[in-house]
């Protein structure tokens, strides 16, 4: 983990390309935003759910467009959970257009994660982009939820799209599972998939002392299933320890996978980030699914703004 952040600073004299934020219920969509004093960018891109209403939501897209109205030019860009796909085009002509070089800062705070991907994705083919600098705000605290939504259940799991490797019939389907706090999503997913092996990476250590052991006690039935021996540890703030994970343990031979590989970021999003930096390096090797809930009613709700920092940065292949 890099210095935490005491405000965010551009890149260079002439600012940073583009910021991004993903608006969100959850009061930490903010928490980059607040520490952008002084820094400037030529465009300033929000992007906003419009299939599913949020007065909360509403009044957080506000609050950044107060907020980030000095940093430089603010967009409002709609997109929509049922396809994620949805404004991408118009996020990336936007950041096209704030021509000049430069890098562009993602807060991967409270983004989706298959919207993440993507978006990570897509901004490697901008013109003349220099690099990508992911920062993230931790919640102040969860909240889980005592029961679990009444309504729950998976309307389809996928491969999220531009992250599909070679299907090989004849190979072994193995199951990657980075665990969090959503139980009965994980349990959904693997059972969806019917892997004929399955791996899981819990958090460790947690982000606060108070935290150790939660994804475990949520996720007992499915890690008893797993068994100790397919059980891992990840630091949940690093996305390079997923980078690192990945790479241990996904068999290769000839630059591809030896089976048939599944990981489903269910963790942290600095460990989706990982697992994007994993895809970009070694393409072709895993398969990276998404699944879309019947309801989106988390088992627990990500409250207040904790600390911010820089995950990491990279620079992008289209120069």
């Amino acid at each position: 983990m890099t210095d935490r952040l005491n405000e965010l600073v551009s890149s260079g004299p002439q600012g940073d390309r583009a910021l991004i934020i993903f608006a969100s219920p959850e009061e930490r969509c903010m928490g980059i935003a607040k520490l952008a004093h002084g820094f400037t960018a030529r465009i300033v891109v929000i992007l906003r759910i419009d299939d599913e209403p949020n007065e909360q939501r509403e009044e957080n897209i506000k609050n950044l467009c107060t907020l980030l109205g000095s940093v430089g030019p603010v967009k409002v860009v709609n997109t929509t959970h049922e396809d994620p796909l949805v404004g991408l085009d118009s996020l990336i002509g936007l950041v096209s257009e704030a021509s000049g070089g430069g890098q562009v800062v993602v807060d991967v705070s409270t983004f989706p994660k298959n919207a993440l991907l993507l978006t990570l994705r897509a901004l490697e083919q901008v013109p003349d982009l220099h690099g990508v600098r992911a920062v993230y705000s931790e919640p102040a605290q969860y909240r889980l939820r005592p029961v679990a939504s009444p309504v729950f259940g998976l309307r389809r799991i996928g491969v999220v799209p531009t992250f599909g490797a070679t299907f090989r019939p004849n190979e072994e389907l193995v199951l990657i599972m980075l665990l969090g706090y959503e139980r009965d999503r994980a349990i959904a997913m693997w059972q969806g998939v019917q892997p004929h092996r399955t791996l899981a990476a819990v958090s460790g250590p947690s982000y606060r002392a108070e935290w150790d052991g939660i994804a475990e006690k949520l996720n007992a039935a499915l890690l008893a299933a797993i068994g100790e021996e397919g059980v891992h540890v990840v630091d949940p703030r690093d996305p390079w320890a997923t980078y690192r994970f990945l790479k241990t343990v996904v068999p290769e031979g000839s630059g591809q996978s030896l089976e048939n590989v599944y990981v489903a970021p269910l963790g942290t999003k600095p460990q989706t980030v990982g697992v994007y930096l994993y895809c970009r390096d070694v393409p072709d090797m895993v398969s990276v699914i998404y699944g879309a809930p019947v309801a989106r009613e988390h088992e627990y709700l990500a409250v207040g703004i904790g600390p911010s920092w820089t995950l990491t940065q990279w620079e992008t292949s289209v120069a």
